[in-house]
């Protein structure tokens, strides 16, 4: 990915894995927003609903808020992938551009269907994204993440959803 970011020309990168699929390309909201870091629209998480994203700054903390096959990030100023995170780097990337207070506009506008099946939603990857929340915002925020990875039951649902999921 870092590779494609230094080869890139244009004003925004999209990264889409193997499975995913671009639905549209929302020129009008670019143009909107040609000074700002990270424009993030909707995803059709195969099998698990539409992902909306969220400007939630504090949640971004121990959540992900905006999801790489929905988030057009401007190529100028990009912080690139931290590979030592070969799973989660882009989880990495927003908590970072979030600590360096880069923009961020969201959109309720379906762009991308991720495909299911990835190695990002394997369970045995979750220690991979607590080493990250700790590396950007420390042990408190770790705590906080637990609960809400390993929220189960039927109240988990809703009160993600609450919160901002």
């Amino acid at each position: 990915m870092n590779k494609g970011v230094a080869a890139a020309r244009g004003e925004y990168i999209l990264h889409l894995n193997a499975g995913d699929r671009l639905l549209t390309i929302p020129f009008a909201q670019l143009r909107e927003c040609h000074d700002t870091d990270l424009v993030s629209f909707s995803v059709d998480m195969e099998g698990f609903g539409i992902f909306r994203p969220r400007p939630s700054l504090f949640l971004s903390r121990w959540s992900m808020p905006w999801h790489h096959q929905g988030s057009f990030y401007r190529r100028e100023g990009h912080l690139g992938y931290d590979t030592q995170f070969p799973v989660h780097a882009d989880f990495d990337l927003n908590q970072r551009m979030v600590r360096a207070n880069k923009s961020v506009r969201c959109f309720d506008i379906l762009v991308s269907r991720m495909g299911g099946g990835g190695v990002s939603g394997n369970e045995s990857t979750r220690v991979e994204s607590y080493r990250i929340i700790l590396k950007n915002f420390g042990p408190h925020y770790v705590l906080l993440a637990f609960p809400w990875y390993n929220a189960a039951g039927p109240l988990s649902a809703p009160l993600k959803r609450l919160l901002g999921r």
